[in-house]
């Protein structure tokens, strides 16, 4: 199963999905449900999954970059405690990572050092080229706390 909306489009203009199987029979279900249901993307969204597979070289090699980048300096402040990005060679994923992947990405968690909800929640009002939200995968750069999900507002008035 993979979101064609996230990397493939990669513009967060498309919702597409696929799924793959070396199952005859998974396949046949899978397609009497696809043909049952509809559950079939449009022209345009095609296009657009197209038009973003055509960059999506590009916009790995800048998102690996900026991951890259962001990971050493979280790991370097003082205020954080672990960094997980399985480009750290202390990574318990690394070797896989490095067998899998050609670059690491730019995904990452952190926490900071005493680990503390409030001060998580100022972190994420205040990163200035981060927005708060919950998908992964556009052109945004974004930060959340999965933790955190509520219905309070912080001071921009979006609920985190």
């Amino acid at each position: 199963m993979h979101s064609a909306t996230k990397y493939l489009g990669g513009h967060s203009d498309v919702i597409m999905g696929a799924l793959v199987t070396n199952s005859d029979s998974l396949y046949q279900e899978l397609t009497f449900i696809q043909n049952s249901c509809g559950a079939v993307p449009g022209p345009q969204d095609c296009f657009l999954v197209l038009r973003g597979i055509k960059t999506l070289h590009l916009r790995m090699e800048r998102h690996c970059a900026n991951g890259r980048a962001v990971a050493g300096y979280l790991r370097n402040h003082p205020k954080v405690g672990r960094v997980y990005w399985p480009g750290f060679t202390d990574h318990p994923n690394h070797d896989i990572a490095r067998r899998q992947m050609k670059d690491f990405g730019g995904m990452l968690a952190f926490t900071l050092k005493d680990d503390d909800v409030e001060k998580a929640r100022v972190v994420m009002k205040q990163v200035k080229l981060f927005s708060l939200a919950e998908s992964l995968g556009g052109v945004e750069s974004l930060i959340n706390h999965p933790a955190l999900h509520d219905t309070r507002q912080h001071s921009t008035g979006r609920a985190y």
